[in-house]
């Protein structure tokens, strides 16, 4: 029979996997600018337009989210208003920022304050973003109080949610040179990992054998020269390749305590649904996005 409650709680952290590497190009693209002015310019055009993918997986996550986990959606809503409010604000405001890049792209007058502009509302609606999913995994910063969440700044000032936070910073740097090969960045994403790898240990007193896949194909592309499209490609697999091991090491618990069979939906009927409907959004969205960034690059 088939596992519902591990298929979608995997499922959950490959689309957070996706809404994190979409922002970690955002990020590393609007970098490029004050790094690599040539590269930059190469991706322009995928540079104004990857708010819009990333904003599809974000609407893409909170609706899978309601269908899934409906019980959880009042208490988080109602808990996590205030970020909630200023993600939601960050995101406006930044896509509203593109929206001048892309008018004055035409004559190339946007400035380095316009680029900082952009970078400070990705990199708070970031900060915000990993919190948050460092939150659902660890339980850290919250109690739960009579089916209510209450929460304070030790959300973000926790061990997990800070070594996190800068494991993402060097995965952005990383990302500058597995995808868009800066070599001399490299080495960040190795350490951003190795990071990562310290955070599970510390808080599961034990590091799976698994993650020795990623990190042996990691050092590969840090220290071997593979030609672009490769070392793209087993790049975006090594991250997905991740959020399944952490899947299958965290499962079945949210929040740290509570399990998600508690909250999944137990009718079978709306399970084997949401499966196919996940199945089929999956392959839609691959294609989109395919499409959409080939159609942007050329």
């Amino acid at each position: 029979m088939m596992n519902y409650s591990f298929y979608f709680y995997t499922y959950i952290f490959l689309i957070a996997a996706t809404i994190l590497l979409l922002i970690g190009i955002e990020i590393a693209l609007a970098l490029s600018f004050f790094i690599n002015n040539d590269l930059y310019k190469k991706y322009e055009n995928l540079f104004l337009s990857m708010w819009e993918i990333t904003g599809t997986s974000i609407v893409f996550f909170v609706v899978q989210y309601e269908a899934l986990l409906p019980s959880l959606l009042i208490p988080i809503a109602y808990s996590f208003y205030p970020l909630i409010f200023i993600i939601l604000f960050l995101f406006i405001f930044r896509n509203i920022g593109i929206g001048f890049f892309e008018g004055k792209s035409i004559n190339k007058e946007y400035s380095k304050r316009d680029i900082l502009i952009y970078l400070f509302g990705t990199l708070i609606m970031a900060i915000l973003l990993v919190s948050i999913l460092s939150t659902a995994i660890t339980g850290y910063g919250i109690k739960i109080i009579n089916g209510n969440i209450v929460w304070g700044l030790s959300i973000i000032f926790n061990y997990f949610t800070l070594l996190l936070l800068l494991s993402t910073i060097l995965f952005v740097l990383g990302i500058l040179g597995y995808i868009f090969n800066v070599k001399k960045f490299k080495i960040y994403g190795l350490m951003g990992y190795l990071l990562v790898l310290l955070d599970i240990y510390l808080y599961e007193n034990t590091i799976p054998y698994l993650f020795i896949f990623p990190l042996i194909v990691l050092l590969i592309l840090t220290f071997v020269n593979l030609k672009d499209l490769v070392q793209r490609i087993l790049f975006i697999i090594v991250h997905y390749l991740n959020a399944i091991i952490l899947a299958t090491l965290l499962f079945p618990y949210i929040f740290g305590t509570i399990n998600i069979n508690s909250l999944l939906s137990q009718s079978m009927p709306l399970l084997s649904a949401e499966f196919i409907i996940s199945i089929i959004i999956i392959i839609v969205v691959i294609g989109i996005y395919y499409f959409e960034i080939k159609t942007i690059l050329s």
